[in-house]
């Protein structure tokens, strides 16, 4: 199997197969990024990238097919910030075999007793687009054909505070599955309407 990775970075990938505790191949990048794992038994694999000063990017479910070579897209990893928590996916997932220019982000919305929350309107905007959607039962959202950047995401539902997370990453060729955002019930004190006024909190 061979893939390539964030040009110039040095860094171990750990292949580890699905549901097979303690059996894993590790390989690392060379000068130029690309790394590659041989001779590779037919199965489901998950890859976990992590460097020094980098944030470590899990990559699951890749499918390994006797006889196959399989070249992965590029894998960008982001700088770890020590004194931010930038909102980052808990993993990724190979996209659509004919959309390795664009990439797709999946998160899901839950209240504060971890339940899912629905009719969220969630709304995804970089300099050049703006999407929107409404979140199931399953507190759930997915935006698709993203071209690679930056993104910002905003939530807002009736009775609950807003909640944003900028700078999002979106990597061509990738799902990013996000890590749930948690929304909060505003209280008599969040609807005073000078707070709203003030644009302190937007709570309806």
């Amino acid at each position: 199997m061979q893939a390539f990775g964030d040009g110039g970075l040095v860094a171990a990938v750990s292949l580890i197969p699905v549901d097979v505790p303690g059996e894993f191949a590790t390989a690392r990048t060379d000068p130029n990024g690309a790394y590659a794992l041989n001779e590779v038994l037919p199965g489901t694999y998950n890859l976990k990238f992590e460097g020094s000063g980098f944030a470590t990017t899990y990559l699951r479910g890749v499918e390994i097919h006797g006889g196959d070579s399989l070249t992965l897209p590029t894998v960008a990893l982001e700088i770890s910030m020590f004194c931010s928590w930038p909102y980052r996916p808990e993993w990724l997932q190979l996209g659509k075999p004919d959309q390795t220019e664009s990439g797709e982000l999946s998160g899901t919305v839950l209240g504060k007793r971890r339940k899912p929350v629905a009719n969220v309107e969630v709304i995804l905007r970089n300099e050049t687009r703006t999407l929107s959607m409404i979140t199931g039962t399953d507190g759930r959202f997915r935006f698709s054909d993203l071209a690679p950047g930056s993104y910002d995401v905003s939530l807002h539902r009736k009775s609950y505070f807003d909640e944003a997370r900028k700078d999002v990453h979106i990597q061509g060729g990738f799902v990013g599955v996000f890590r749930p955002i948690v929304l909060e019930r505003c209280s008599l004190a969040g609807r005073d309407p000078a707070l709203r006024r003030r644009k302190v909190i937007r709570c309806e």
